[in-house]
């Protein structure tokens, strides 16, 4: 299992972003790699982010601060269907505040959001 956290390392940093494909490519084990990403990010941000960070061939997200937004859409509607949710954080006590990802619960924070636009 292999968190890579967004905010440790910039998506613009191609020598970073090489230096950890190296570690991952020198791992014989099959990789269950997370990115770690804020649900703060804007939009095109969010875009950039999971286009350069693809190349770690991460296959699931973890999404923080979930607590510190009002806004969810603009990230969820970046995400690539092959790259499904794992974990969400809505709070700062970890791990208290780490959870499951679970659709519902996103759902439900989408239809409040729109009701608040509206």
């Amino acid at each position: 299992l292999v968190f890579v956290d967004t905010a440790g390392r910039s998506q613009k940093n191609n020598m970073g972003l090489a230096e950890i494909r190296n570690i991952l490519d020198g791992v014989s084990a099959n990789l269950d790699v997370h990115l770690v990403m804020s649900a703060t990010t804007k939009y095109r941000d969010a875009i950039d982010i999971l286009t350069r960070f693809n190349q770690l061939m991460y296959n699931k997200l973890i999404i923080t601060k979930l607590d510190e937004t009002n806004t969810i859409g603009p990230l969820l509607s970046v995400l690539k269907p092959d790259k499904k949710i794992s974990y969400i954080t809505t709070g700062q006590s970890v791990p208290d505040d780490i959870e499951l990802a679970d659709k519902e619960k996103l759902l439900s924070m989408l239809t409040l959001e729109e009701l608040h636009a509206g």
